[in-house]
C-alpha cells in the first residue's frame, strides 16, 4: 500500500474516531477521498452518517483542528472547511476541505449562502 493510501486510511479512521469521541455516539465514515474537480477546485471529502448539524456547529473548532492535521500529512492546502447536510434534515452527509479555483473563489458567496452548508473554517 502506498503512502497516500495509508494516509487516507488513517484519515478515515481519525475523522470517525474524533466525531464519535465528540458526539458520544456512533458516527460512520464510509469513505474519505481526495478530489480534483473539472473547474480546478480540489480537496478532501469525508462522507458521514450519524452526525447532526448542531454537533458540527458546536464542535467546529475540534473538527477543523483534526482536519488541518490530516491535510498537513497529505500535503493539501485549503481555503475552506465546511459540512453539508442533507437538504431538509439536520443530518450531515459530508465534511469537505476545499481549495477553490479562481472562478469559484470569486463566487464564494454562493456557497456560504446555501442553506445546506455549514462553514466550519472560512
Amino acid at each position: 500500500m502506498n503512502k497516500t493510501l495509508k494516509e487516507l486510511s488513517y484519515a478515515r479512521d481519525r475523522i470517525e474516531d474524533t466525531l464519535q469521541d465528540l458526539s458520544g455516539r456512533t458516527i460512520f465514515v464510509p469513505e474519505v477521498k481526495i478530489f480534483n474537480m473539472a473547474c480546478g477546485c480540489r480537496g478532501l471529502l469525508a462522507d458521514l452518517r450519524g452526525l447532526e448539524t448542531e454537533e458540527a456547529e458546536v464542535f467546529h473548532k475540534k473538527i477543523t483542528r483534526t482536519l488541518k492535521d490530516i491535510l498537513g500529512k497529505l500535503g493539501l492546502k485549503v481555503d475552506m472547511i465546511y459540512a453539508r447536510n442533507f437538504p431538509g434534515t439536520y443530518m450531515v452527509v459530508g465534511i469537505t476541505a476545499r481549495r477553490f479555483c479562481g472562478r469559484c473563489k470569486r463566487e464564494l458567496g454562493s456557497i456560504t449562502s446555501r442553506p445546506d452548508i455549514i462553514v466550519l473554517k472560512g
